[in-house]
């Protein structure tokens, strides 16, 4: 629902750290062995890949190792790199040209060579979340998932490309959604190359933007009173994903994620923005810019400190629920007389 942002410094520090521990093996943990973890496990599991003249192992396991070892046998560390680092197009392309594995298959991939649970329980994992900064869930925009240095204290990853079909893809950096439970839980193995289901929106370039919105449907001042004053229980969100260029991806997300069902036991949460808007006038917001220019320079800044959330586009992702506390607050703002 909101993209997550990283600057091309902070991709490049993130992807640095990533592929210390993985490939280059120079990682600051004096722990860890000199060569990273993957090429280890690449050079132990050749013959698993590969087979032999008697055994040989099955097509996609052999077109697999053909990208991953040079001519010598030895891992071929710039396509393992961009394997790692693959944007979504270059996973599908992967996806395509490997094709998905059967889950046995794909069990003994991840236990040998791939091993994304080895990998999540390194400390990297969280220092590569901090650097991120995604504190809120991308998926709902609803629960904190904040990392800890702590290496037990961090979101779920999610696997945008389910490891489970397509293991070779289980480490890539752009395929690991940081994610609540909740979401996590819910979109599965969600295949996202499965004809019959749109995929859902793709955190790292999609978003819900201001095409998709979260409405109230207000028809005018006094339906804005008796839903202020009625029982928050009886609120009803809606999800407007009608201008949405998006729309099939936001309807699947909105669907296979429950957001509908999820935002409506807010009601609560959305009876409080509608109380705070009518007892802070237009004309308190100009009195507190007035009276604390060091504070606030704009009446979105006083909006945001109102709603305790944060309504301006660009920091959407910083607070729980802040893109319905903006789509609901621009409704209230242009509330028919």
């Amino acid at each position: 629902m909101i993209k997550i942002e990283l600057s091309d410094e902070k991709r490049e520090k993130i992807e640095k750290i990533f592929l210390e521990d993985l490939v280059d093996g120079t990682s600051r943990d004096k722990r860890q062995r000199k060569k990273g973890k993957l090429i280890e496990d690449l050079n132990n599991c050749r013959p698993l890949l590969e087979g032999d003249k008697t055994n040989p192992a099955p097509y996609h396991f052999r077109q697999l190792a053909q990208y991953l070892y040079d001519d010598t046998g030895k891992p071929n560390i710039a396509n393992v790199k961009a394997l790692l680092l693959a944007d979504r197009k270059c996973m599908e392309t992967f996806a395509g040209q490997f094709g998905p594995f059967t889950t046995k298959e794909a069990n003994k991939l991840l236990d040998k060579v791939f091993r994304y649970t080895n990998f999540s329980n390194r400390k990297v994992v969280n220092e590569i979340l901090r650097e991120m900064e995604v504190p809120v869930c991308p998926y709902c925009n609803r629960l904190y998932i904040t990392a800890l240095k702590r290496k037990k204290v961090r979101p779920q990853l999610d696997h945008f490309f389910p490891k489970s079909k397509y293991p070779y893809l289980a480490l890539c950096l752009y395929n690991l959604i940081p994610s609540c439970g909740v979401c996590n839980q819910a979109k599965s193995d969600l295949d996202p190359l499965d004809s019959r289901y749109p995929p859902l929106l793709y955190p790292y370039e999609e978003e819900f933007g201001e095409d998709v919105v979260f409405a109230l449907k207000l028809k005018g001042q006094d339906d804005f009173v008796r839903k202020m004053r009625g029982d928050s229980s009886k609120i009803q969100v809606h999800i407007d994903s009608s201008s949405s260029k998006l729309k099939l991806k936001v309807d699947q997300q909105v669907e296979r994620l429950h957001l509908a069902e999820l935002y409506n036991e807010h009601g609560d949460y959305v009876a409080d923005i509608l109380k705070s808007y009518h007892i802070n006038t237009e004309a308190r917001v100009v009195e507190l810019i007035q009276c604390f220019p060091d504070l606030f320079t704009t009446r979105d800044e006083v909006r945001s400190l109102m709603f305790m959330s944060d309504i301006s586009r660009e920091r959407w992702g910083r607070r729980p629920l802040a893109k319905l506390t903006h789509d609901i607050y621009f409704e209230l703002d242009n509330l028919p007389t």
